[in-house]
């Protein structure tokens, strides 16, 4: 079984999954190695195979990197393909998720906007978090941790 298809079979039965900043960042810049996989989970998520999770810690973090350069276009690019993507939802920083970020940071000691973003997963009853942070899957036992590098080739 190829890489891809690994991926693919992590990914079958969940039904909804968050997604890291850094799921956007390899797709943005088109990262060699990260791209086929960033391009099949999108590619699962535009069809409503899945149901895709990103929080508002994402979205400022995928265009601070355009903001830093001074690119205007880019982050109203990068904004509308989070916020219009289909079955791509959302998650808005609130008290809930607040409050669940600061259980997560007290049970794991991961830094705020990780914390964050396991608490939303949480929150939201996600399947699986995807990711390419290796400090998640030692603290982090539900919802399960996928990481990029395991199915990157």
């Amino acid at each position: 079984m190829g890489r891809i298809e690994a991926f693919l079979e992590a990914l079958a039965g969940r039904g909804r999954v968050l997604l890291d900043t850094m799921v956007f960042s390899y797709h943005f810049s088109a990262h060699p190695r990260y791209l086929p996989l960033t391009t099949v989970l999108l590619s699962r998520i535009e069809a409503g195979d899945l149901e895709g999770l990103v929080t508002t810690v994402t979205l400022a973090e995928v265009l601070a990197a355009a903001a830093r350069v001074g690119d205007e276009e880019a982050m109203y690019d990068y904004e509308m393909f989070l916020v219009r993507f289909p079955h791509l939802r959302m998650v808005p920083l609130d008290v809930a998720l607040a409050r669940e970020t600061a259980r997560v940071r007290a049970e794991t000691h991961l830094r705020f906007p990780d914390a964050l973003q396991v608490a939303a997963g949480r929150l939201a009853d996600a399947d699986a978090l995807v990711t390419n942070n290796l400090r998640w899957r030692p603290v982090v036992p539900q919802p399960p941790v996928l990481l990029l590098q395991d199915y990157a080739d």
